[in-house]
């Protein structure tokens, strides 16, 4: 039975990976991890060098394995209970990546010291504090693949995921207690712009904190991508950066079919077509 789930697992690690420049990718290391409900969490880890540099890209995916509960035991897999949180969903108790920290203070020296200040101007602040960076990115990288207990859950998870990242980073909430406006989540209610991704899309579009370019490289670790996968028109899929690989590209975490370090483009996912339009939100800090 193990050695029939080590071979799926590598089997479709090598079909996800379909689509990507296979010469970048050195190691592939799929893990699957049973609960007593018979459900598995499959996730990968795909081992990329550019160049000098490496960097690990990570997907998970939660499959329903009803069949196999009787066959448990025969498994060599060991049940994890889940990490008990606090329910705090702003509190600081979260994953800190050193090397996305250096990342970002490179960013930021770079804004402060004038270049692309036309991208980079700073709207008075008035009673709101700024753009916590480290906060939204931490945030991201500790709940890439799990999900809060302090937030409602969602089978798409991807812009409940990212209004999270977005709320623990301090990004202002307005609207409070009208889902038609604004963005905003209070005592299990929400906006339809916290949950649904083309809302979120318009939300950013309008909102005063962000500022919408044109080329993904004006964007910083912690903003935000938005994806039109048919462009139709629709934009159905959210991410935030969280990281860069060796050529300077963003890489981004996102949920739903949960990834890590993912690159930006998304041209290795089922739901990618030619006619895939993106939109760049730049949160004003």
């Amino acid at each position: 039975m193990k050695k029939m789930i080590e071979e799926w697992v590598r089997k479709e690690a090598v079909r996800k990976l379909k689509s990507k420049d296979m010469r970048n990718t050195i190691k592939i290391i799929g893990k699957g991890q049973f609960d007593q409900n018979g459900k598995v969490q499959i996730t990968w880890k795909y081992v990329m060098k550019q160049g000098d540099h490496f960097y690990i890209s990570e997907l998970a995916e939660n499959r329903e394995c009803s069949n196999m509960r009787e066959n448990l035991d025969d498994l060599l897999l060991d049940y994890q209970e889940s990490e008990k949180w606090k329910s705090d969903p702003l509190e600081e108790n979260i994953y800190i990546d050193v090397e996305a920290e250096e990342m970002i203070e490179k960013e930021l020296i770079h804004n402060l010291q004038g270049e692309e200040s036309d991208l980079f101007y700073k709207m008075p602040r008035e009673n709101r504090s700024p753009y916590n960076r480290h906060k939204a990115v931490h945030y991201a990288e500790r709940w890439w693949n799990s999900r809060n207990p302090a937030y409602p859950k969602f089978k798409d998870d991807c812009t409940n995921y990212i209004s999270q990242c977005l709320a623990a980073g301090g990004f202002p909430m307005t609207g409070f207690g009208n889902r038609n406006k604004g963005w905003w989540y209070r005592n299990g209610k929400y906006s339809f712009s916290w949950s649904v991704a083309h809302a979120l899309l318009l939300f950013l579009a309008g909102s005063r904190f962000t500022r919408e370019v044109k080329t993904v490289d004006k964007l910083m670790l912690g903003d935000i991508i938005c994806y039109d996968f048919e462009g139709d028109g629709r934009f159905n899929h959210n991410t935030i950066i969280t990281g860069r690989d060796a050529n300077g590209q963003p890489l981004v975490n996102a949920h739903t079919y949960d990834s890590r370090q993912r690159y930006w483009e998304y041209k290795d996912s089922s739901a990618y077509t030619p006619k895939i339009r993106y939109r760049y939100f730049h949160i004003l800090d």
